[in-house]
């Protein structure tokens, strides 16, 4: 499908894995479990509210403060981890780092 949907940044983010790394209020999107700690890092489960989404759940591995592991489980049953090494927070990039460009022929959808 060539489809590009346009949606209010606060609103993309909610229940997903990003909502971690952006500081928002995961409190809000997710409901949050404390797991046993594992590989030297102390995990916590955090299950999307809404039901239907892509996320069934994800887990995140911390290391007193520092964020240092997500485990995401997928609507399809399929599990990804990400180990982060040397995570910089509190950057600021300039705008022009992201942009995206709709492609030609492209169906757009505002939401």
């Amino acid at each position: 499908l060539n489809q590009v949907t346009v949606r209010k940044v606060g609103d993309a983010l909610g229940s997903t894995p990003v909502a971690l790394l952006t500081g928002s209020s995961i409190e809000k999107n997710f409901a949050l479990k404390n797991q046993p700690d594992k590989d030297g890092l102390e995990w916590v489960q955090a299950t999307p509210h809404e039901t239907g989404g892509t996320i069934q759940w994800l887990k995140a591995g911390f290391k007193g403060k520092a964020l240092m592991a997500v485990e995401i489980a997928d609507s399809f049953g399929q599990r990804s981890l990400l180990k982060l090494n040397d995570l910089a927070t509190e950057v600021t990039l300039p705008a022009a780092t992201f942009s995206f460009s709709i492609p030609a022929g492209a169906d757009v959808s505002e939401q």
